[in-house]
Parts: C-alpha cells; structure tokens; sequence
C-alpha cells in the first residue's frame, strides 16, 4: 500500500489518506496491518457512497472496500457494521458481521451496545492514544433528532454518531466506571 502509516504502543497502527484535502485518520489493529498493506500495491482512498464515507481501493477493476478485507469478507450478502459508528474506526472490537438488512435487529443493537462499553469514542481515542491523560470529568450533549452525541472532556468537544438512545447511557456507565464525574 502508498499510505502513510503510524505505529502505536498499544497495538493500534493509524493509516493516512486524504477526502476533498482533509486529512483523515483511520485507526487499525496492528495485528491487521501486514492484511491491509499486502492487498493492494496502490493506496487506499476514502470515498463517499452516497450515504457515508468509506474506504476503499481498487485492484483491477474491483473496489476493495477496508472493514471487509480486515474481517476477511468475500460473501457479497455480508456487511460490516461500525459498532461506534466512526467509518474511520476499524479495529475489530469496533465491527461487526452482519447481513444485509441486519442493521436495525435488536441482536445487532445489542452487540453494539456491549462493545461500546469496550470502546472509547474515536476522536477522544486518537488525540490521547500517546498521552494516555484522561481527564477528570465530562460532559454530553445529545441532538434528539439527528441522534448525534457531543462528548465534552476538559476542553475539547467530540462529535459522534449515535445509533441508538441507550449509547448516552452506555457512555455515561463507562465514564463513571473510569472515575470521571460527568456535568
């Protein structure tokens, strides 16, 4: 692969591409590496589908879509489904194999519900990954009608997706789990 890429201490590799002169940050397992980078000679790219972003490359005249090459997918009926919903977020805690249609059943719901437990929030991930400073409290924000959350700690905001009410609640659980009072 062309990509950039960064190793961490924890066991997460950052890859680098670019979408309309942004750079943007997509976080792997280590261990998923030598997969990724031995699949394709060329670079992986983020492209929009027309409802979210992905990433992607080609070979041939093939598209190779990231999360599917990690979870090593060949059945065209499998999706991958983004437990955090960050599309950047490929570690395999964050996905989850699924059919098509499966998206919205209360196994997939609760699956997602269980690993974000697990997960911290993408972004608050990728700017302590080093610094391993956690702050001692926090605060959310939740857009009713767009589902989406804003994770305030210290003084950065975090936006992320939502995909269901009980994600806050999980939140919440985590955080006070890791000792950090919440406004």
């Amino acid at each position: 692969m062309q990509n950039r890429f960064r190793h961490f201490s924890s066991g997460v590799t950052l890859i680098y591409s670019n979408y309309k002169d942004e750079e943007v940050r997509i976080l792997i397992d280590t261990d998923d590496l030598e997969k990724v980078n031995s699949f394709t000679d060329g670079y992986w790219a983020v492209h929009s589908d027309g409802k979210k972003l992905v990433v992607q490359t080609r070979v041939g005249n093939k598209y190779y879509k990231m999360a599917r090459v990690i979870m090593g997918l060949v059945d065209e009926t499998d999706i991958v489904i983004h437990a955090n919903g960050a599309y950047f977020d490929m570690r395999k805690e964050n996905l989850i194999v699924g059919k098509n249609g499966d998206q919205h059943k209360q196994w997939v719901l609760d699956e997602k519900k269980a690993r974000i437990k697990k997960l911290i929030p993408f972004e608050y991930f990728l700017e302590t990954i080093e610094s391993k400073k956690v702050p001692r409290s926090c605060s959310f924000k939740q857009n009713i009608i767009s589902k989406e959350v804003e994770l305030i700690l210290g003084d950065k905001t975090y936006q992320f997706g939502v995909v269901s009410n009980n994600v806050v609640e999980t939140l919440i659980e985590i955080m006070s789990d890791l000792g950090i009072s919440i406004d």
